[in-house]
């Protein structure tokens, strides 16, 4: 669900071809292939029905439509990463780098269990998204830096696990890491999504 969805383009032909909306009880029903088209006949049902338009109108609406075509839409609320980003291959290094530098200093790994848990809240949330990879796959230097961290071990969501739209960590190592070891230093910006993340999703990654 978008918390504040905006349209890519008021004026862009949707997938499928056009927006239809039946909602007779908040006053909308009409269709468009446009989003232009789509508020006019609304405007002109809510007329036809003696129903107000109010000042707000065209805001309720696109709300309406990002809700039953949120592919059409994007998120503008700071508190949502942009899932349709794409993490590139040095922004996961670098984000994944920094556990390690502050594993070295002595910090241990969460149990199995814990790993566990963790693991399967990310492989079903929805800011957990595939990183840009040169190879195509886990890159040698990917690979290097993921077993720094988790040596051996593994969870079985591993095979789901991909980037964190938030921070760019790769998911198979930072779900060992221990919470003081990656909290600390992230910017106020991340902060907010991985709190926003915990009430919406059961992110366990407490800041």
């Amino acid at each position: 669900m978008l918390l504040k969805p905006k349209l890519k383009g008021r004026h862009v032909v949707p997938y499928g071809g056009r927006y239809e909306l039946n909602l007779p009880d908040k006053g909308m029903v009409g269709m468009g292939t446009t989003f232009p088209m789509l508020s006019n006949n609304i405007r002109n049902y809510r007329k036809a029905n003696a129903i107000p338009i109010g000042l707000g109108f065209e805001d309720e609406l696109e709300r309406e439509v990002c809700a039953k075509y949120p592919n059409e839409c994007d998120e503008t609320d700071a508190r949502i990463p942009d899932r349709n980003r794409r993490c590139t291959f040095d922004d996961v290094i670098l984000g994944t780098k920094v556990m390690v530098r502050l594993k070295l200093s002595g910090n241990k790994l969460v149990s199995q269990d814990e790993a566990n848990r963790r693991a399967k809240i990310c492989a079903t949330c929805p800011n957990n998204i595939s990183p840009v990879l040169p190879c195509g796959g886990v890159c040698g230097e990917l690979a290097t830096v993921i077993t720094s961290i988790v040596g051996g071990n593994g969870t079985p969501f591993d095979p789901k696990l991909n980037s964190c739209a938030i921070c760019c960590c790769f998911l198979s190592a930072s779900v060992w890491v221990p919470l003081e070891v990656q909290t600390p230093d992230l910017p106020e910006l991340y902060k907010l999504q991985f709190r926003t993340a915990k009430e919406m999703i059961g992110c366990w990654k407490e800041c």
